[in-house]
């Protein structure tokens, strides 16, 4: 049996949980963050492309990075 002070609490969690919480963005931590800006290759200066959700590939000098380098 729940008591009066539970249903008070469940009650208004609900009430300040108007939908799902949203995702995190990395934007709302670094306002000057911009997702579509292009990765410079820090050998050589070209444009570095994603070739896997974590890996950026530079297509001019074959220089690599992925989430694990600092």
């Amino acid at each position: 049996m729940r008591s009066i002070h539970q249903e008070v609490r469940e009650t208004e969690a609900r009430r300040l949980m108007k939908g799902p919480p949203r995702e995190v963005d990395r934007a709302d931590f670094d306002p000057a963050y911009d997702p579509s800006a292009p990765i410079s290759c820090e050998v050589c200066g070209s444009e570095m492309h994603y070739i896997a959700a974590c890996k950026i590939l530079c297509p001019n000098c074959g220089y690599r990075r992925d989430c694990s380098d600092p």
